[in-house]
C-alpha cells in the first residue's frame, strides 16, 4: 500500500515537473566563436559596422513543440552580440573600425531560431541563422547572404546550455561564413 502511494506521488511528481518545464522560458547567452585568422588583409582600411534586425519575429523559437511552451529567450542584446564579434573579427584581418565613415558594412539579421519537432522515438531540434552582410564604398555595394544550420535529435528535449551551445555553434559558423568571404573583405580594400 504504502509502495503504491508512493509511486503515484513520484509519477505524479514527475508530470508535474515535466510540465512545468515545457511552460517555462529557455534562458540560452549567445557567445560564439568565430574562426578568424590574424591577417594584414584589412591594410588598416576605415570601416563603418552596423547591424539590424530583419526578422519577422524577434523570437528565438520555442523550447518544445507543444503549443504554448515556453518561448526561447536571451537577456542580450542580440545585435550588439553580433555587432561585436563582426567588430572583434575585422579588428583580427587589420580592419580600422569606425563608428563613422562613409565605407560600411551593414549586416542584417534575416533568421534566428530554433524550431523543435516530434518523431517516432525521438524528438528534433534544429538551429538555424541566416544574415545578409551589405558593403558600400565610394558608390558601389556588395551583398551577400550567409546561412547555417545543424540538426539534431534527441530522446528527450535538450537542456538550456545544449540549446545555447546550438545556438552558439550555427551564429558561429555564419560569422566565420561572412568574416571569410575574400570578396567582401578584398571589396574593402581594392
Amino acid at each position: 500500500m504504502i509502495i503504491r502511494k508512493t509511486l503515484v506521488v513520484l509519477v505524479i511528481g514527475l508530470v508535474f515537473v515535466s510540465c512545468s518545464t515545457i511552460y517555462t522560458p529557455a534562458h540560452v547567452k549567445l557567445d560564439p566563436t568565430v574562426s578568424v585568422t590574424e591577417t594584414k588583409q584589412g591594410n588598416n582600411a576605415k570601416v563603418m559596422v552596423t547591424v539590424t534586425d530583419e526578422r519577422e519575429s524577434q523570437s528565438l523559437g520555442r523550447a518544445s513543440y507543444v503549443h504554448g511552451s515556453g518561448e526561447i529567450v536571451s537577456e542580450q542584446n542580440v545585435l550588439g552580440v553580433i555587432k561585436r564579434a563582426v567588430i572583434e573579427g575585422l579588428v583580427q584581418k587589420d580592419f580600422d573600425v569606425r563608428l563613422k565613415h562613409s565605407t560600411s558594412l551593414t549586416i542584417e539579421l534575416k533568421l534566428l531560431e530554433q524550431v523543435s519537432s516530434e518523431g517516432l522515438y525521438s524528438d528534433g531540434v534544429e538551429t538555424r541563422v541566416a544574415i545578409k552582410a551589405v558593403a558600400t564604398r565610394e558608390g558601389r555595394s556588395y551583398a551577400k547572404i550567409y546561412r547555417a544550420n545543424k540538426d539534431e535529435n534527441y530522446s528527450i528535449l535538450p537542456s538550456n546550455k545544449k540549446r545555447e551551445d546550438m545556438f552558439n555553434s550555427v551564429l558561429g559558423d555564419v560569422l566565420t561564413q561572412l568574416l571569410g568571404d575574400q570578396d567582401l573583405m578584398l571589396f574593402f580594400v581594392l
